[in-house]
């Protein structure tokens, strides 16, 4: 039987076979092993889409924040424009109120000097009114001593008169 040229044939065949088989069986569990990769390769390309839709409507948000933020810059912008506005405004009205303050203050002083020139001339009457008191005062005093003399001259004339007329005192 080893000598019979089919069966030696159909040996090998048999061995081709059994090789053939191991090798289908290979293949079959690297047909498995491929599925197994395409299926964790489609779930990650689904992941993939995931994130790149989070990442669209992320950039959406984001674009829509920007322009949220350029809103508000375009409206602070205006306000500091009115804020300057107002500080200019503000800082004419002060030069105003410092000028009308200053002519203000200029009327007070001239107001102020004429009071100090009054009361300078009305001391200058109080003086002199004191001053002629003082003189009247000093006159009746003199007068005084003027007609305590004259009494005592007129008491000895009358004196000398009742003498000569021979009164007797």
């Amino acid at each position: 039987m080893s000598d019979d040229p089919i069966l030696a044939a159909m040996g090998r065949l048999e061995t081709g076979q059994t090789a053939l088989r191991s090798d289908v069986t290979g293949l079959r569990a690297d047909v498995t092993d491929l599925r197994t990769e395409v299926t964790g390769l489609r779930t990650e390309v689904t992941g993939l889409r995931d994130g790149q839709t989070a990442l669209r409507t992320d950039m959406v948000d984001l674009r829509a924040d920007v322009t949220d933020l350029r809103d508000g810059q375009t409206r602070l912008t205006a306000d500091l424009t009115s804020l300057r506005t107002d500080l200019t405004a503000l800082r004419d009205g002060q030069t105003t109120f410092r000028v009308d303050l200053m002519g203000r203050i200029e009327r007070l002083e001239n107001h102020i000097t004429d009071i100090r020139d009054d009361i300078g001339v009305n001391i200058g009457r109080a003086d002199r009114a004191h001053e002629a008191a003082d003189n009247t005062r000093n006159e009746v005093r003199l007068m005084s001593q003027e007609l305590s003399v004259m009494w005592r001259q007129i008491k000895r004339l009358e004196s000398d008169v009742r003498e000569i007329k021979g009164e007797a005192a």
